[in-house]
């Protein structure tokens, strides 16, 4: 009667983690389709960006009053270049986060 419990608990342990790899298999699935609508969006935000009219634009034409290193090499920049950059470091901060979320520490990136 005892193995036969033991049998029985070794199988529910075996179906909670299949369930469980099945679960971090669907989340890592729902990142990537994010992931790629974010990347879609982009590109089309781009691509209508190509039609903007630069002579317009106040801080294209405007002078640096921002001044950055990177890579060991100083660059200068205005108000919306500093801005760029700001929401470039923010963008790379969050797909870390949405990368990272429910993963235990030291495992791997996206594989399924």
């Amino acid at each position: 009667m005892t193995v036969n419990i033991w049998i029985s608990s070794s199988a529910s342990h075996n179906s909670s983690q299949q369930q469980l790899q099945q679960q971090k298999r669907m989340a890592r699935y729902r990142f990537q389709q994010q992931y790629l609508q974010r990347l879609r969006q982009e590109q089309l935000s781009l691509r209508n960006g190509r039609n903007y009219n630069y002579g317009r634009d106040p801080y294209f034409y405007t002078p640096p009053s921002f001044r950055y290193s990177r890579g060991g090499s100083y660059y200068e920049t205005n108000q919306y270049g500093a801005n760029l950059v700001r929401q470039a470091v923010n963008y790379g901060y969050e797909e870390g986060f949405r990368a990272g979320q429910g993963r235990p520490a030291g495992s791997l990136g996206l594989q399924l």
